[in-house]
């Protein structure tokens, strides 16, 4: 059984074929015409973005991409419904000042969150490894809002845990 994708996201620069002539190839194939597909570039011109609309895009998303933009273009492209999970309490409080890793690190992992740099907060997160530093649940909260890449959410993080640091308790 062949299984076919549910939405296609492309690079207008890609080494063999540019984007715009990779989404007008695509927009050709009957099986393939029906599918949406996001355009996306580092270069954000108006012009690319009208190229790509253009040759049969459903979308446009620059780079680096902007997590909320990315979940508003799938919602509205494949008509999702996002069920988000309640959450109960403060879950990144640290109830001890003595498990929060210092300012400093805090708000270097919160500059690589609004960054959007995921891998280099999976370096740091290792760093803080090697160099033996635990922090226990923070990192394990850390790790696991990293791979699911949640660069949102890991800053929500970072800004709770600089209060707490602080003592500004919520």
């Amino acid at each position: 059984e062949t299984r076919m994708p549910d939405l296609i996201i492309c690079d207008l620069m890609m080494p063999e074929m540019d984007g715009i002539a990779f989404i007008k190839k695509i927009k050709q194939i009957p099986e393939l015409k029906h599918i949406p597909v996001i355009a996306s570039s580092a270069f954000v011109f108006t012009q690319d973005r009208e190229n790509s609309l253009a040759a049969g895009a459903d979308g446009f998303l620059g780079k680096p991409v902007d997590g909320n933009l990315l979940t508003e273009l799938l919602q509205d492209i494949l008509q999702l419904e996002w069920d988000y999970e309640e959450k109960t309490g403060n879950q990144a409080e640290c109830p001890d000042p003595r498990c929060c890793p210092p300012e400093e690190m805090l708000k270097t992992f919160y500059a690589q969150a609004k960054r959007g740099d995921i891998s280099q907060i999976r370096n740091l997160l290792k760093q803080m490894e090697t160099c033996g530093q635990s922090f226990g649940l923070f990192r394990e909260k850390l790790k696991s809002l990293a791979d699911e890449f949640r660069v949102e959410d890991i800053a929500r993080m970072m800004e709770q845990y600089m209060k707490s640091s602080r003592g500004n308790n919520p």
